[in-house]
């Protein structure tokens, strides 16, 4: 039988539905060579325009970031990386809770190894607190996949304590000490003492005491939390990156975002910034128990 045309593949994959579409999804993995250049297309199309993307009704975007990152194709990588470098409000606009749940996957399985666009991103204070958070994640997933030892990731995230690379209280910073945290802290508890000590932290995040209980765990204890974690976000099984979107209000809340496109103007309001903040605790809260 032959193959229906590629473009009616896309054509489903972007019309939104109240539905995640493992069905179209598993058809674009039996097609991958075909369709690559197809989810190339979009994000380069996205970065060309995004205000113009969101002025518009589509939902292949989030499946290309999908299907590119299971693909672990390296030429999508630098188009990540620039696509979560753009400035607030867009990322969140466009990916939503992707930016936490899908971008540190993507930016390690596109990477080829590399750990460049990871640094850039964390180093970019141009871009998002919360894409810098993740790109921070990305790091500490990356000494689980053997891409760099925990001590030479350990020193980049403290050489970056001095607080120049973002304002005080800046969610970044929340990024950055739950990487340590999540990789075990304990080598590098006066460094993140100094910080603390200069406003960096927000310590309705974390505060010393709970940092040092952490510190006092095993190293390996917490080390396998890590990998257990990595292993979940990176997932062999594609249907596996997407199973959250089914929890409820979650496609809800895609649809609503869509509604925005009326809107002249896309500036996230502090209550957004707040919940979408939360969220992000919760979840460092969790693996760090």
């Amino acid at each position: 039988m032959t193959p229906r045309p590629i473009e009616y593949l896309l054509e489903d994959l972007d019309e939104y539905t109240s539905f995640t579409k493992y069905a179209l999804v598993d058809e674009a993995v039996a097609r991958q060579e075909e369709i690559t250049p197809h989810l190339l297309a979009i994000l380069e199309r996205i970065l060309a325009d995004p205000e113009a993307w969101l002025d518009e009704e589509h939902e292949s975007h989030s499946y290309a970031l999908v299907l590119l990152t299971h693909f672990g194709e390296t030429r999508a990588h630098r188009l990540i990386v620039n696509l979560f470098s753009l400035p607030e409000p867009l990322p969140d606009h466009l990916f939503s809770d992707m930016i936490g749940e899908t971008l540190p996957a993507a930016l390690i399985k596109t990477g080829g190894g590399s750990l460049d666009g990871i640094r850039e991103l964390i180093l970019n204070r141009q871009a998002s607190d919360f894409c810098r958070w993740s790109a921070c994640t990305a790091l500490g997933y990356a000494v689980m996949a053997g891409l760099i030892h925990r001590e030479e990731a350990m020193v980049f995230l403290c050489s970056l304590l001095t607080g120049e690379e973002a304002e005080p209280k800046s969610n970044f910073w929340m990024g950055v000490v739950d990487t340590l945290m999540a990789l075990h802290p304990a080598e590098v508890l006066d460094e993140i003492e100094r910080a603390f000590d200069a406003g960096l932290f927000d310590e309705t995040f974390a505060d010393m005491e709970y940092i040092r209980n952490k510190a006092s765990r095993d190293q390996d204890e917490v080390l396998v939390k890590l990998r257990a974690e990595y292993e979940r976000y990176t997932p062999t099984d594609i249907h596996d990156y997407m199973r959250w979107w089914d929890e409820p209000g979650k496609r809800e809340e895609t649809s609503d975002r869509l509604n925005l496109k009326a809107e002249k103007k896309r500036e996230l309001t502090q209550k957004e910034k707040r919940r979408k903040k939360s969220r992000q605790a919760k979840k460092s809260r969790r693996r760090n128990r």
